[in-house]
């Protein structure tokens, strides 16, 4: 069990994360992943996200209900290819080093923020979806599964596609919590998941949950571009510190 300090810690970084997806719709996995990555190793870090990740996405999932239908009619392929990448990915958190899992925890966090500043050009057309939902899906499962974060990925084909943004939203959240339930099962199998973790990380759900509240409180209040801007930038600095910590452990 974490010291008091180190505790309290974690509360302020999954605060923060929540507050982010609540105020934006983007984050929570990144900067919890990438936020505790410091203050613990990266392997307990992607296992307790595994456990607050799905409240998180509940609640947003609710917000965004409306979209159920088009969901069922478009993404339901994808979520499906998803779940069978998760395992694969599962199984590559538990035989590779820490250092391996902060480097590629720090390139992914970068390539998401860079997906973020440079939406992508390219279009998928509605005749490829068949194709391209599966390969898609596979590879989100297998990132999500290694280190808690498939955003990305994921986003970048829904941006590809065109969605409508509450489609967006509903799909990225059923994902995510489809994904991480399966991740954590498979986690819990291994032997992963212990009952001092499963504790902090229910601890780590009351700061999660009370930073998305306030976070849907200031969706309308503030400039929706100028805060995810500023998220990330700290995710930036996260990111290459991360890097950095990965590159040179052992050296």
């Amino acid at each position: 069990m974490p010291d008091p300090a180190t505790l309290v810690l974690m509360a302020v970084i999954v605060g923060a994360a929540g507050l982010s997806t609540g105020a934006t719709g983007l984050g929570f996995a990144q900067l919890t992943a990438v936020g505790l990555s410091f203050v613990l190793d990266a392997r307990t870090a992607v296992i307790l996200l595994a456990i607050t990740v799905p409240p998180v996405s509940i609640v947003q999932l609710l917000r965004h209900r409306g979209s159920l239908g088009e969901w069922r009619s478009r993404m339901l392929v994808l979520s499906v290819a998803c779940i069978f990448g998760v395992p694969i990915g599962a199984y590559l958190l538990t035989i590779l080093s820490e250092r391996v899992i902060a480097v590629v925890l720090g390139l992914f966090t970068l390539f998401f923020i860079a997906t973020r500043l440079r939406r992508p050009t390219f279009t998928i057309e509605p005749a490829h979806e068949r194709v391209a939902a599966p390969v898609i899906g596979i590879l989100g499962g297998i990132f999500n599964g290694m280190i808690g974060v498939s955003g990305p990925i994921l986003a970048s084909y829904l941006i590809a596609l065109g969605v409508r943004p509450a489609t967006f939203a509903f799909t990225i959240q059923v994902l995510f919590l489809t994904m991480t339930l399966v991740r954590l099962v498979g986690l819990v199998a291994l032997g992963e998941v212990t009952a001092p973790l499963l504790g902090i990380g229910a601890v780590l759900l009351v700061p999660s949950l009370t930073g998305q509240t306030v976070g849907f409180w200031l969706q309308a209040r503030i400039s929706n571009e100028a805060f995810e801007r500023s998220v990330l930038v700290i995710m930036a600095i996260a990111a290459v510190g991360l890097l950095a910590r990965g590159l040179t452990a052992g050296t």
